[in-house]
């Protein structure tokens, strides 16, 4: 059976995911003044973790952190439901109870571009990849989904992952990363499509799925047309 989370060890040490700790944000400059019904000062003291929303009142993130931009201007780094970290200006933010008001519309906040820099890939530690998951190739093409891991016989480790067809091939754990939900390996499609399926996951894995009911005939609902009966 597989455990609802597979923690993986990889090749250089431990895969481990966890979100990077971040330090209570410093009081940043408020831009301007704020609305009389939200919070109004100087300074403004933000809490990482807390929500939040654009001028149109909708929640898009929360706040992971503060940082410089290329131009020199002070950015909240704001966390989307996806994990992708953006970097949002200062300019015009408040406070609204508990949640940080930007000048920016949600609409902005998704169109805006991912800074890699605010997302590298797991360096040292833990990925903590969940059975089910998207595994997606470094074209971007789906492989499939997460099956669970393995150790090769070269101690090398990878993880199985089952592809549309059930089968499940191993596909080695260097270089994952994640992207939001989506597990993303080093491989390619075509280099999946051409590894060895393993026939043991393979199986384990269809003794897992879920089992179809049998066809009933409508015309027979009893099952019980062309059986012989013997009267009492």
């Amino acid at each position: 059976m597989i455990r609802k989370t597979v923690l993986l060890a990889g090749v250089a040490g431990a895969l481990a995911f966890a979100a990077p700790a971040v330090a209570q944000v410093a009081p940043i400059p408020q831009a301007a003044p704020a609305p009389a019904e939200q919070t109004q000062g100087a300074q403004l003291a933000l809490q990482p973790g807390a929500d939040v929303a654009g001028a149109d009142g909708v929640v898009y993130g929360r706040l992971d952190g503060a940082g410089t931009a290329a131009d020199g201007s002070t950015v909240l780094h704001v966390r989307a439901e996806d994990g992708t970290v953006k970097a949002v200006p200062i300019e015009g933010i408040s406070m609204n109870g508990a949640i940080i008001v930007t000048a920016w519309a949600k609409a902005q906040f998704d169109a805006a571009p991912t800074d890699p820099a605010l997302n590298p890939p797991a360096a040292s530690g833990e990925l903590t990849l969940t059975p089910g998951a998207t595994v997606v190739g470094s074209g971007g093409a789906t492989l499939g989904t997460l099956h669970g891991a393995a150790q090769g016989a070269d101690g090398s480790y990878n993880i199985l992952v089952r592809a549309a067809d059930g089968q499940v091939r191993p596909v080695p754990a260097e270089g994952l990363t994640m992207n939001g939900a989506n597990i993303v390996t080093a491989w390619t499609q075509a280099e999946f499509d051409a590894a060895q399926v393993d026939a043991a996951a393979t199986a384990e894995a269809s003794a897992e799925a879920p089992t179809e009911a049998p066809a009933m005939d409508s015309a027979d609902p009893t099952g019980t047309e062309g059986m012989e009966t013997t009267p009492e």
